[in-house]
């Protein structure tokens, strides 16, 4: 079975109250690219966003178009 991942977007016109939506495990890699590269994005549109796992843990975090987690120094630790 399928991780269900919620995904917490906050945009950067209207309201501060972030928008969650879902996604599954073999979508989460499209669902990251439209989010950081999509047109709306592009445009400045999304401020920021936070993939949530199952067990309540951040593994993703980009903030005015940068990633914030994991580091550099995280994704290195975990390659070696």
């Amino acid at each position: 079975m399928e991780e269900i991942f919620n995904i917490h977007i906050e945009f950067a016109f209207g309201e501060n109250k972030p928008v969650i939506e879902t996604c599954k495990t073999s979508d989460l890699e499209h669902t990251i690219k439209r989010l950081m590269h999509g047109p709306f994005a592009t445009m400045g549109g999304i401020k920021s966003f936070k993939v949530i796992d199952s067990s309540d843990f951040v593994i993703f975090s980009v903030s005015n178009g940068k990633i914030i987690f994991p580091t550099k120094e995280d994704v290195e630790k975990s390659a070696s």
